[in-house]
C-alpha cells in the first residue's frame, strides 16, 4: 500500500546508499566522548538518498541523510534503536544545484558528528569553524578570538557579534 498527500506524487530517483560502522576511537567523534568513561559501547548507521517528487505540478528535488545508533544492552533483550540526526533538504528542480546542496548537508552532518557549528562575520564575510553547543557567538575585533555565550550579551566591549550558518 502507497501512503498519498494531496498535491504531492513520487517520481523515483537515482540513488540510496547505507554504512554502518562501531565506534572505536572515541577522539574523533565528540559528540559521543562522553560516554567513553561509562564503557558504553554502541554502532552507527548512516544513509544518503536523493529523491525528486511533484508539489502541485512543480519539480522539485531532495537530498536527505540519517545517522541511526543502537546501544546494546542485556537489560532490554536488545538493545535502544535512536535517530541521532535527521537532514533533509528540497527545493524548486528549477533552483537546484545538486553539488551545492550535498555539500551543505554533508558539511552540517560532518559538523554534528564533530561537534561543531560555522559562523560568519556579517560585516566582513570571514568564516570559522567553532565548537557547537552556544546560542551567540562574538569574535575578538581585530583578532581571530572566538567565544560562545548562552545569552546575547558581549563578553567585552571588543567583541563583535557573529552569525551560525
Amino acid at each position: 500500500m502507497e501512503a498519498t498527500i494531496p498535491g504531492i506524487s513520487s517520481v523515483p530517483y537515482s540513488f540510496s546508499k547505507w554504512v554502518s560502522y562501531s565506534v572505536r576511537n572515541w577522539s574523533k567523534y565528540k559528540i559521543y566522548g562522553q560516554f567513553r568513561s561509562y564503557k558504553v559501547s554502541f554502532s552507527v548507521q548512516a544513509g544518503e538518498s536523493a529523491f525528486r517528487f511533484e508539489q502541485n505540478a512543480e519539480p522539485y528535488v531532495g537530498y536527505g541523510i540519517v545517522l541511526t545508533q543502537v546501544v546494546p544492552s542485556a537489560a532490554m533483550g536488545g538493545g535502544n534503536w535512536s535517530v541521532a540526526l535527521l537532514l533533509i533538504y528540497t527545493c524548486p528542480a528549477t533552483e537546484a544545484d545538486t553539488v551545492q546542496v550535498m555539500d551543505e548537508v554533508n558539511g552540517k552532518f560532518s559538523n554534528n558528528i564533530l561537534g561543531m557549528t560555522d559562523v560568519v562575520d556579517p560585516e566582513t564575510g570571514e568564516t570559522w569553524k567553532v565548537e557547537a553547543g552556544h546560542n551567540d557567538y562574538w569574535r575578538k575585533d581585530y583578532a581571530n578570538r572566538i567565544v560562545g555565550t548562552e545569552v546575547f550579551i558581549r563578553p567585552e566591549i571588543n567583541f563583535s557579534p557573529l552569525k551560525e550558518f
